[in-house]
């Protein structure tokens, strides 16, 4: 009888006999180098096996032809590994002969014991856990991150790039507004203002002009009537109440005064100085002074010492004695260059017996420059030196001027007390113009004299509004701004210099504009290197990753799986 065959079942799923060999296991990327050595497929001291082997592969780079390196992906900045080995072996395998036992020779000799060396106890699987380890944690995030920063960049650089041309183009339409509003050419901006003074007298005139119409005649007649009645002074004359304004209306105004050449009063001779306008006088003569505090001569009495209140000075008594017998009250000398020795040297002031003064050995020859002189020296307060540009009003241009036309230009005060003489008659018309229009005008024009009862409140606004136009004549801005041009050199220099810097704002935006764009470039460029350095290191990376599994499945017989966040950058 046959035997009789029985199947039995062992297990299914988990319980089969190879379950465990079948299943994969997973490596963190970060600890894949303690796992080689804690499953002992790599000696616990790979590091410094690893560091022959790559000290090993740079003597042979260096035996490779110039540019060798370069034709591979990466260039030849790409590190030296196990991979670029093999890549380098096969590349010389081409052309390369085999020995008696089959290795190569030459080059490509030395290259295949380096990629024996590598292979020699997954000396390359250790290898590429430090390159996942490098390149997961260290230099693909940092690459991206410089990546998303300079895309950051060219986003800001763009928007300024827009800012700055929109600025340049604001800029330049204001200086060419300003310009016109001047009424200046913007290729010559200092001719262009100085030609403007050309208006003044025309503009001046017109001003004086609008003091000869009626309403303003009759407003000076008007105060003058009101005046005379609340002063019970009869016959008063508007030129005695509004001096200024009644001599320009009348035309008696004087041609301003020259200005004086030299402001400091020459020396007497005596040591006394006199400044102009004050009638300040300065005693320069020490040996008086020394001689009216002590009561008596500067001379040998002065030298046996204070008394009687005098001052002692401490000076050489051989000097004072020296000096006391030639009948001269000692001088001193301040000029320290005057003895070779350091010594003060007595020196008489003038002729023998004249009183001794003090030699402060000042020079005042220059004390009379010119305003242009000035300027050289300190600069105008615009940026523009002061010296650079001519007057802005040539004298015998300004000669040919009516006299109130130069006096009202010239003198500062004088306009100055006309306009107050205006202000004056205007502030007396506005108040007569409340009083008329309000409810008691009938018993204010009842009381009035025969001069005064006549003028209503409508005469008074037309009186008041004449004035008003001269006032504003007067103190228009043109008008003001003209003659700061024709009077002041460091106006018309803080004009142009302020032009200037406006024309000069649309080239700086420019510039920025230009500046931005150029960063821009740069960093366009940079980003593309590192784009490409970025692919190379990623495609390495995961060639190291991929070549560790597979020879780790290998070795051990089951799928192994390198994981953690290796995998999110690489994918």
């Amino acid at each position: 009888m046959a035997a009789r065959l029985t199947a039995k079942l062992v297990g299914s799923g988990y319980e089969r006999p190879n379950a465990e060999s079948e299943l994969p296991l997973d490596v963190n990327y970060s600890k894949l180098g303690e796992w080689l050595v804690d499953r002992k497929q790599v000696p616990a001291d790979y590091n410094r096996k690893l560091q022959v082997i790559q000290a090993k592969a740079a003597e042979a780079v260096r035996e490779l032809p110039s540019g060798f390196l370069g034709q591979f992906e990466g260039g030849e900045d790409v590190p030296l590994d196990y991979f670029l080995a093999t890549a380098v072996l096969g590349k010389l395998s081409e052309t390369a002969e085999k020995g008696f036992l089959g290795s190569f020779k030459g080059a490509a000799g030395e290259w295949e014991k380096v990629v024996k060396a590598y292979e020699y106890n997954l000396m390359f699987v250790a290898e590429g856990a430090q390159t996942l380890a490098r390149n997961g944690d260290y230099e693909i995030p940092f690459l991206k991150k410089q990546a998303a920063k300079a895309q950051q960049q060219l986003s800001d650089l763009e928007r300024r790039k827009a800012e700055a041309h929109k600025s340049a183009a604001a800029a330049a339409a204001e200086f060419q507004q300003e310009c016109q509003q001047l009424g200046i050419d913007i290729r010559n901006i200092r001719a262009g203002l100085l030609g403007l003074t050309a208006e003044l007298p025309t503009l001046v005139g017109a001003a004086v002009e609008s003091l000869q119409a009626e309403q303003v005649t009759q407003a000076l007649d008007y105060y003058a009537a009101v005046t005379a009645q609340q002063q019970e002074q009869p016959g008063s004359e508007p030129g005695q109440l509004l001096p200024v304004l009644a001599e320009v209306r009348e035309g008696r105004t004087a041609p301003p005064q020259p200005a004086a050449s030299d402001p400091v009063a020459a020396d007497d001779g005596s040591g006394e100085a006199e400044s102009s306008g004050t009638g300040l006088q300065v005693e320069w003569d020490l040996g008086a002074a020394l001689e009216a505090v002590g009561g008596g001569e500067a001379g040998s009495d002065s030298a046996a010492g204070p008394g009687g209140g005098g001052i002692s000075w401490e000076l050489d008594a051989a000097d004072l004695a020296a000096a006391g017998e030639e009948g001269a009250p000692p001088g001193v000398s301040w000029d320290a260059g005057a003895q070779a020795d350091g010594g003060v040297e007595a020196q008489p002031d003038g002729a023998d017996g004249a009183p001794a003064g003090i030699s402060w050995d000042i020079d005042i020859s220059g004390t009379g420059e010119t305003e242009q002189q000035a300027a050289e020296a300190g600069g105008g307060d615009g940026g523009a030196p002061a010296s650079q540009a001519p007057a802005p009003t040539p004298a015998a241009e300004a000669e040919e001027w009516p006299a109130t036309v130069r006096r009202l230009v010239e003198d500062a005060a004088y306009r100055a007390r006309l306009l107050d003489d205006l202000y004056e008659l205007r502030a007396f018309l506005m108040q007569r113009c409340r009083e008329l229009g309000g409810k008691t005008s009938e018993l204010l024009v009842s009381s009035a004299s025969e001069a005064v009862r006549h003028v209503s409140a409508d005469m008074a606004a037309a009186m008041l509004e004449g004035v008003s136009a001269a006032v504003a004549a007067f103190s228009g801005d043109k008008l003001k701004r003209l003659i700061a041009l024709c009077t002041s050199p460091r106006y018309l220099d803080r004009l142009v210099a302020g032009l200037q810097q406006k024309a000069g704002q649309e080239a700086k935006f420019l510039r920025a504009a230009s500046e931005a764009e150029q960063r821009r470039g740069e960093i366009q460029r940079q980003l593309m290197a590192d784009s490409a350095k970025l692919n190379v290191l990623v495609k390495r990376t995961r060639q190291a990753k991929e070549g560790a599994e597979a020879a780790l499945s290998a070795k051990l017989g089951r799928r192994i799986n390198i994981m953690g966040e290796i995998n999110q950058l690489l994918g």
